[in-house]
């Protein structure tokens, strides 16, 4: 999502990527997605339900060149869509009651970090589903039960927009 339309407030960890053009938020399973060797055993216990976090990326430049060789599609959204989306997301920092959570661990790549989340991530809900949930609410045509699998939800995904 475009930073510089992340309203002030709304999203309060946004502010951690000063300068950012665009940030990626994924979402998963806490102790797998942080490993920096995950495991099947990882996987196992992410599968029966556990503790997740989201993973913020600052993507500073074109997306074709930050994402090297992956599928890219774009998805139009209003600005209501928009914000929507980005509601979604704030709603998904785990704060305990304070105003803004603070980093639990550096992220996987590039100028990034890991945020506790709120929801437990499980075999039935995935970080697909995730995405999916936050397409949904940000107004686009997406069935998140049918997005536990990556490609149950780029096949509704490519139908929202177009390639890069």
């Amino acid at each position: 999502m475009p930073s510089a339309d992340v309203p002030t407030g709304v999203w309060p960890e946004a502010a951690d990527f000063p300068g950012a053009t665009r940030l990626e938020v994924g979402w998963g399973d806490r102790a797998f997605y942080q490993a920096r060797e995950p495991s099947l055993g990882m996987a196992l216990r992410a599968a029966f339900g556990s503790a997740s976090v989201l993973h913020v990326v600052a993507v500073d430049g074109p997306v074709e060149r930050f994402f090297g060789g992956a599928e890219i599609v774009d998805v139009a959204l209003s600005r209501d869509g928009l914000d929507a989306l980005i509601r979604f997301v704030a709603a998904s920092v785990a704060r305990g009651g304070g105003a803004r959570a603070p980093a639990v661990g550096p992220g996987r790549y590039g100028r990034s970090a890991f945020y506790a989340a709120t929801r437990t991530y499980s075999l039935l809900y995935t970080c697909n589903t995730w995405v999916g949930e936050a397409l949904e609410t940000a107004g686009c045509q997406v069935n998140p039960s049918m997005a536990t699998t990556a490609e149950g939800l780029l096949t509704q995904v490519r139908r929202l927009g177009g390639p890069r």
